[in-house]
């Protein structure tokens, strides 16, 4: 598998949120990624998401993934599942609901 087929794009506030969780989790994946985090601690951005853009115009994956500061992702082949199954569904846009470690409550605003 290409070692940067897939970009994890992050726009964050809280540095060390950010490396304690998605940080180290996407350093512990069975498959190496492109890790594009964005500060915005000083307002550079106007929004989440021209910062999320601007990460997508850098980036060099195949896939790009966008990701709060405070995710962590358990399953060290959770990239690679989740590349193979775009690769079967190319091309493709999807959403990942998360939730709460201390209770099993899906929390999501996707429809």
């Amino acid at each position: 598998m290409d070692e940067q087929i897939v970009s994890v794009i992050c726009c964050y506030n809280n540095e060390e949120v950010l490396h304690d969780m998605l940080y180290k989790s996407i350093s512990t994946q069975s498959i190496k990624c492109e890790f594009i985090p964005i500060d915005n601690r000083s307002n550079k951005f106007t929004s989440a998401a021209s910062a999320l853009n601007y990460g997508a115009s850098i980036s060099k994956g195949k896939y790009l993934i966008f990701a709060h500061q405070d995710i962590e992702i358990f399953d060290k082949t959770s990239l690679e599942s989740i590349i193979k199954y775009l690769d079967e569904l190319s091309p493709a846009i999807i959403g990942y609901a998360g939730r709460s470690k201390e209770d099993s409550e899906v929390y999501t605003n996707m429809k």
